[in-house]
């Protein structure tokens, strides 16, 4: 029980991580910016693959499309706290 609140730590300190080297890398190469809209739709497939394989959770219980636009995902501070599949294709806050 006491590995939980480190394990936190750690996810939120690797995200914060991501988006500052993302956002250091859309202001190095402004042609990038599209990016992220682009390529969401692939990365959002996958992390649900991804989620449903470590959790045990149904696909079906998370939303088809990212419910988050990408200027949201990379805001600093950003999170989707208590955004939970509810289980019958739809996420409900918790």
């Amino acid at each position: 029980m006491l590995q939980q609140p480190a394990a936190k730590l750690g996810w939120s300190a690797t995200i914060k991580e991501q988006r500052e080297q993302i956002a250091d890398l859309l202001e190095e190469s402004p042609s990038l910016r599209a990016l992220p809209a682009r390529e969401q739709t692939k990365v959002y497939s996958s992390a649900i693959t991804k989620a449903v394989g470590d959790t045990g959770l149904p696909e079906a219980g998370f939303p088809a499309e990212c419910p988050f636009t990408p200027q949201q995902i990379l805001a600093e501070g950003f999170s989707a706290g208590g955004l939970i599949p509810d289980g019958y294709g739809r996420s409900v806050w918790r």
